[in-house]
């Protein structure tokens, strides 16, 4: 609807969330996200339903360092939602088979994982090391 458009801008141009116009700290896509939406965003996304944001919150405030790289996470800035066990393999969309890992540029951990499991990726990673390691 073209009122909605215009309020998304307005709110964006102001520097606030264009869903709900509050104080709007992440900006992802060019678009302004309150943590709030930001989370509703993703949990919809992974969980089926954006009311499930808060699963994904206190998930976050368990685990914000990257479990395969060590780096602080910080949400809105360098995070992506992976599956433990991909949807691929069967994994579940449920908060117990997500986590959060490192996304910053080309480095993108969800990707380089891809279809693998959590103690595939792993595996891998310590093949790589050794490999480095011995050359």
């Amino acid at each position: 609807c073209e009122e909605r458009k215009n309020r998304r801008e307005r709110y964006e141009q102001a520097g606030m969330c264009g869903k709900c116009g509050k104080h709007a700290p992440i900006t992802l896509n060019r678009l302004k996200w309150c943590e709030i939406c930001y989370l509703k965003n993703l949990a919809g996304l992974h969980l089926g339903q954006p009311s499930r944001w808060q699963e994904l919150k206190n998930l976050f405030a368990t685990q914000s360092i990257c479990p395969y790289s060590g780096i602080q996470l910080i949400l809105g800035q360098n995070v992506s939602v992976d599956h433990i066990v991909p949807r691929s393999s069967g994994g579940a969309d449920e908060i117990c088979n997500l986590q959060f890992v490192y996304l910053s540029g080309s480095f993108d951990v969800n990707g380089m994982k891809g279809t693998m499991n959590h103690s595939e990726f792993v595996a891998a990673i310590k093949q790589i090391n050794d490999f480095i390691s011995k050359g």
